[in-house]
């Protein structure tokens, strides 16, 4: 920021100190959108102000698997996994699912279901992540 005369800065109302045309400023922001609205005023009473919108998310996505249950007992062969995934904000938030490292299609309303072939006992991993890569996983084991 540069202006020949002294500048007043304003950050969501709060005044911001400006040191040698630069400033820094914190601004607590809750889950969702948020507007950050910088103002700034010289002596002669010139204004600009800039409104930007930011959204803020902490929550990871909420992750449900119904199948296959802990420790099924299984003969082997294809395994159902299947369940629901939402993410903590609505649209546009996008959720990623793999599945044992493997990508899994997420319906429009949330639900998933995939195939896994077991030839052994071991474990299912599901883990959902979000667009601000914050994630959820579940576990599960499978003994055949």
């Amino acid at each position: 920021m540069t202006d020949t005369t002294d500048v007043t800065l304003t950050v969501n109302g709060e005044t911001v100190p400006v040191v040698g045309g630069a400033f820094s400023w914190m601004v607590t922001l809750q889950s969702g959108d948020n507007a950050i609205t910088t103002r700034a005023v010289d002596a002669v009473g010139n204004a600009t102000e800039v409104v930007r919108t930011v959204r803020a998310n902490a929550t990871p996505p909420t992750l449900t698997v119904m199948s296959p249950t802990e420790w099924l007992v299984t003969n082997g062969g294809a395994l159902s996994v299947a369940g629901t995934v939402s993410a903590a904000l609505e649209s546009p938030t996008t959720v990623t699912l793999l599945v044992n490292g493997v990508g899994v299609l997420v319906n429009a309303d949330g639900t998933f279901s995939t195939t896994l072939d077991l030839a052994e006992s071991g474990t299912v991993t599901v883990r959902a992540t979000d667009q601000y890569n914050l994630t959820s996983m579940v576990t599960r084991g499978v003994l055949v």
